[in-house]
């Protein structure tokens, strides 16, 4: 859940940016990983095809300093242990695991539900 500090329900996936350090995007994807969940326990199992893209609101536009994003989605698998994810930074308040059939149903953003279900291969399930 991402909320900038203040509680609001929004719900995503992480996303973060590429930084020098990083020799991939795979290992961005890692890094980004560990810095928000608390937790490196994640293998990289495929880069989706296409980039998801967001414009922001004139708030956050104000707030961030972009007016949009352009994101490079992966499929990754958590390997690790649910006790380890742990919000690190105030843009996260809470990490929850879901069924993939479930995954739309919890989704804030419209572009985040319509890149995945045009672009993951398992079965979703919306509430009507």
């Amino acid at each position: 859940m991402n909320t900038f500090g203040k509680h609001s329900g929004v719900w995503d996936f992480p996303k973060g940016g590429v930084e020098a350090k990083d020799i991939s995007l795979e290992a961005a994807v890692i890094r980004e990983l560990a810095e928000e969940t608390g937790t490196d326990q994640y293998v990289v199992k495929q880069q989706l095809p296409e980039q998801i893209t967001f414009s922001f609101s004139d708030e956050t536009r104000k707030r961030i300093g972009y007016e949009r994003q352009e994101t490079t989605m992966f499929l990754v698998e958590f390997i690790g242990n649910a006790n380890d994810l742990k919000p690190l930074d105030s843009e996260i308040d809470e990490i929850k695991l879901v069924e993939s059939n479930e995954l739309l149903n919890h989704l804030t953003h419209e572009e985040t539900a319509l890149y995945i279900r045009e672009h993951v291969g398992i079965p979703f399930r919306l509430k009507l």
